[in-house]
């Protein structure tokens, strides 16, 4: 298997030339979680680990999907609760991570 910046290379590659999209830092944060668990065996699919280029791709597009949409409905709930002025502060793996909507 391809070690984590090739992975990483491949997956921003293809969803570069297929949506156009460039992540931001906590998009690629998650990005880099979901190639953790890809590479320490944790994500499958079908049962097991993926091998080809595009199991590779469905498994980390599902992971870091799910993994970005928890983010946002998290971040939705405190600012209904408190208000879109909210500054909302996230420490992740000691990276700072800072989300205003206001």
């Amino acid at each position: 298997m391809k070690d984590h910046n090739q992975i990483k290379q491949y997956f921003l590659n293809r969803i570069e030339n297929k949506f156009s999209l460039k992540l931001n830092r906590e998009q690629s944060a998650i990005l880099d979680e979901c190639i953790e668990n890809l590479l320490n065996g944790n994500s499958t699919i079908d049962g097991k680990v993926p091998e080809s280029d595009d199991e590779i791709f469905v498994v980390l597009g599902y992971g870091f999907t799910t993994a970005y949409q928890a983010l946002q409905g998290m971040l939705s709930g405190i600012y209904t609760a408190y208000g879109k002025d909210t500054r909302i502060n996230i420490n992740y793996r000691g990276q700072e991570f800072a989300f205003q909507k206001g």
